[in-house]
């Protein structure tokens, strides 16, 4: 027979996991979004809408941290920092920060640093 203790406790262990599971498919929707990205050199162009899902996972690891909540310091494969001359183990956070500012740059045709601005000060 189960106790209700050791049923919330089972509970509070599938949300975790699943939470956990949710995360990792983010990441990789983002990671497969970088991905494309990257591969279209030199144009280096995506779809307004995949932009905007960057930039969704950038502001909700704002919301994140300022509620404590860490998320996104998962280390980035050491390729994708590398074509974004960042240091190899760079966090999915500075990654998603540091390709917005590298797409808008684009667009722009000026230097945008406005979403590594972000990172850091929220770091700092």
């Amino acid at each position: 027979m189960t106790t209700p203790f050791k049923f919330s406790s089972l509970l509070l262990s599938l949300i975790i996991s699943l939470s956990i599971l949710f995360q990792l498919s983010k990441i990789k929707i983002i990671e497969q979004i970088i991905e494309e990205w990257l591969y279209c050199y030199p144009n280096r162009t995506l779809s307004e809408e995949k932009i905007e899902i960057l930039k969704e996972h950038h502001y909700q690891n704002l919301r994140d941290d300022m509620r404590g909540v860490v998320s996104g310091l998962n280390s980035a494969p050491a390729w994708i920092c590398r074509e974004i001359d960042l240091e190899e183990g760079g966090n999915w956070f500075l990654v998603v920060a540091t390709c917005l500012d590298l797409i808008y740059s684009n667009k722009e045709k000026k230097i945008i640093t406005k979403f590594t601005d972000h990172f850091h000060n929220n770091l700092g």
